[in-house]
């Protein structure tokens, strides 16, 4: 069992954290602090993190995989979404304050998935609206103020191009569209193309909260770092958690990790 910590209310509390009946993909005695860590080799839903289910289907919190979720398999011990299923999105638990430092890690690929954009990669500095994106989607939510209903959102994706022969990765932050304003829009932070069309890409997101940053590494190679914005909504919402999805199409993953590193 893994030792961790755990961030509730500005309160630092040492317990377990780990999700039972997965596993971390290294040694845990190198692990650091463990918020989190799962291999999708077994129903996440099933999984246990600090007494707590570590994984929920979103809005069917009290679901398991099944055939009441087509779009939710375990095939060749890898997670399998399929976005005609009708599933939107695991979300971790339990609901956490990412301390600075947090490090997202993961292991994905887009098996499948619709056109998006025309097949042209974005650039970084572009703006889309909506939720446009097809292929894999990592969220996490974090540096949350409550009060003045601010926090920041940040997410991978994993886009699967047949013309070009490759995967094309995002990095994306949710911000407001003017300031001030609750009507939100994605800002794309980094885009890396070439990745290899059939491979899973090892990703490593920090949470660099002190300087309002994100470190991104892929595939073991240090991307650098990124600026990130907060955003505004009208009301305080309790999204304190990382969320894993497929985009019109079909998604893979095999772990996934949150800790802070030693």
């Amino acid at each position: 069992m893994y030792r961790g910590y755990q961030i509730l209310l500005g309160l630092t509390l040492s317990v377990p954290l780990v999700a039972c009946g997965g596993g971390s993909k290294d040694d845990p005695d190198n692990q650091g602090n463990v918020i989190l860590a799962t291999t999708f080799d077994s129903d996440p839903t099933m999984q246990s993190s600090n007494g707590a289910q570590a994984w929920v289907i979103r809005d069917h919190e009290a679901s398991h995989f099944g055939d009441a979720h087509p779009g939710l398999a375990i095939e060749d011990g890898v997670l399998r979404f399929d976005s005609s299923g009708g599933d939107c999105c695991l979300d971790s638990r339990p609901r956490t304050d990412f301390p600075d430092g947090t490090e997202l890690e993961f292991s994905t690929r887009s098996v499948s998935n619709e056109i998006f954009n025309e097949d042209v990669a974005p650039e970084a500095g572009d703006l889309f609206a909506g939720w446009p994106w097809a292929g894999t989607n990592n969220f996490i939510n974090f540096e949350y103020d409550v009060p003045n209903a601010h926090w920041a959102a940040a997410f991978v994706m994993i886009y699967r191009r047949e013309t070009v022969g490759d995967q094309v990765l995002f990095l994306g932050n949710q911000i407001d569209d003017a300031p001030g304003s609750t009507n939100l829009t994605h800002k794309m932070l980094y885009v890396q193309t070439g990745l290899p069309i059939d491979d899973f890409v090892e990703v490593k997101l920090k949470l660099l909260i002190s300087s309002h940053e994100l470190g991104l590494t892929v595939n073991g190679v240090d991307q650098g770092k990124f600026p990130y914005e907060l955003k505004y909504e009208a009301a305080p919402k309790d999204d304190r958690f990382t969320a894993i999805a497929p985009n019109q199409g079909i998604s893979e993953i095999k772990y996934l990790r949150l800790g802070v590193a030693p």
